[in-house]
This record gives C-alpha cells, sequence and structure tokens, in this order.
C-alpha cells in the first residue's frame, strides 16, 4: 500500500500550480449522433416510455377499475401518463 505524504493543504496548492481552478465548471454537451460519422455508439431515440408497475392493497371490495384509473389520472399532475392498465387480483 503506497504511503501518502504530504498535507491536505500541501496537494490543493500542488492542484491549484498544475492547473486545477476552483469553481471549474465543465460545460454540458448536447446534440445527436451522426450514423454516418459513428456507428459505435447511438443516442437513446427520444420517444422511449418509462413504465412502472404499482401494486396497491387494501382497497374496499367494490373499488372499480374505472375508479382507480379517474385516480391515477386525478394525482399525476403535469406528468404524461398515455396507458393506464389495472388488474383486480382475486
Amino acid at each position: 500500500m503506497k504511503k501518502t505524504t504530504g498535507s491536505y493543504a500541501a496537494k490543493a496548492q500542488d492542484l491549484k500550480h498544475s492547473g486545477m481552478k476552483p469553481g471549474m465548471i465543465k460545460q454540458l454537451v448536447f446534440g445527436t449522433s451522426a450514423s454516418a460519422t459513428n456507428s459505435i455508439v447511438k443516442s437513446v431515440n427520444t420517444s422511449t416510455v418509462n413504465t412502472a408497475d404499482i401494486f396497491i392493497s387494501w382497497l374496499h371490495l367494490l373499488t372499480s377499475i374505472t375508479k382507480m384509473i379517474n385516480c391515477v389520472n386525478s394525482v399525476k399532475g403535469d406528468m404524461s401518463v398515455t396507458d393506464v392498465q389495472c388488474n383486480k387480483l382475486h
């Protein structure tokens, strides 16, 4: 195991002199991958859909599927929900 020598202050001074600047923020890069120039890595399709499975228990026996769908639509806020499917387990 390699032993570290010096203090944190000395290491900070070394980093300062070697070109690291405090508060330096890397710029984010946005764009697309052109298939003509890059055939190895492709960007994700923007129409990617996330799904969520939710299990709800202890509902009244007469709770209908329509009421559950209405509940999802009332609590989703501004989230885009395109396909709600409910299944009653007996």
